[in-house]
């Protein structure tokens, strides 16, 4: 970084992409102002005076980078960071081993079933049956599965659940009963 201006990060609770960023630049050694903006009107007023008005920001002086873009940051700030090469889509397709999608269009009330997942639950219950007592599985959603998890607890499933990175959550199942 060229400047001793200090980097500031305007962020909010519950912002997953704020968080990444936090993570990331601390992880490379960045000294950052730390701003929540949520229900700070300085924080927000010195965003505001950037001419942003959403979160995450990284700035330094009077210029700022949206940061969703890791590699945004590093550019805006200039740092010797060499990041992962993004994947094309058929090769992130490729390291997928199974991709769950909702089963109902979002909405309030009403919402239609997709009868087009109907496949992908399949998978789902055919490799939770294939699994031996020392097996397990591993599910990672934007959500917490509980039906998934009442489901499973009932045919002899014990559970572990852990905060992911942001918003995910992690279920870990195994088979305690045969």
């Amino acid at each position: 970084m060229e400047s001793a201006e200090r980097v500031r990060v305007f962020w909010q609770p519950g912002c997953t992409s704020c968080l990444r960023t936090k993570e990331f630049l601390t992880r490379h050694g960045v000294d950052y102002e730390s701003i929540n903006v949520h229900g700070n009107e300085a924080g927000m007023q010195a965003l505001r005076e950037l001419g942003a008005r959403s979160v995450p920001v990284v700035a330094r002086g009077g210029k700022f980078v949206f940061a969703q873009s890791l590699s945004d940051v590093v550019r805006f700030l200039e740092l010797d960071i060499k990041l992962h090469d993004k994947l094309s889509p058929q090769q992130l397709v490729d390291k997928l081993d199974l991709v769950l999608v909702m089963s109902v269009n979002p909405g309030f009330g009403g919402q239609q079933f997709i009868a087009s997942v109907l496949p992908k639950i399949a998978e789902v219950r055919r490799r939770v049956d294939a699994l031996k007592p020392d097996e397990g599985l591993i599910i990672v959603a934007p959500f917490l599965p509980s039906p998934l998890i009442e489901l499973l607890g009932g045919e002899g499933f014990a559970s572990k659940v852990e905060r992911g990175v942001g918003a995910d959550w992690i279920v870990y199942f195994w088979r305690v009963t045969a």
